[in-house]
């Protein structure tokens, strides 16, 4: 299952979690989730910046660098925490580049 390949691989690259996202209504998915031990976690929401709002931010400057885990480096802005979105695009980046082999053997 491709859910275990990736749980499999943040656990070797010592990530201490894997997280995705599931619509409210998909109640098969969520118990199927549940089934396996993952916790649905419903004080969450997504937020997505896009076109104008994403462009007006896109050059924002950082006021301080943590480092979050291995290879995690996660800008955090002085009025609103986005280290996470920083950390998920990097987990994201690096579960691709173990996952792409499997999806498309025939560009290695």
């Amino acid at each position: 299952m491709l859910l275990s390949a990736v749980a499999a691989q943040a656990a070797k690259m010592g990530y201490g979690r894997v997280e995705w996202v599931v619509l409210d209504w998909n109640v098969n998915a969520i118990k199927f989730y549940e089934q396996m031990g993952a916790q649905i976690l419903p004080e969450w929401r997504i937020c997505r910046l896009t076109g104008e709002a994403l462009q007006a931010h896109a050059h924002e400057e950082c006021g301080s660098v943590m480092h979050f885990g291995q290879s995690f480096f996660c800008c955090a802005l002085s009025a609103f925490t986005l280290s996470f979105v920083v950390c998920y695009l990097s987990m994201a980046i690096s579960l691709l580049e173990f996952l792409l082999p499997f999806a498309i053997p025939s560009l290695l």
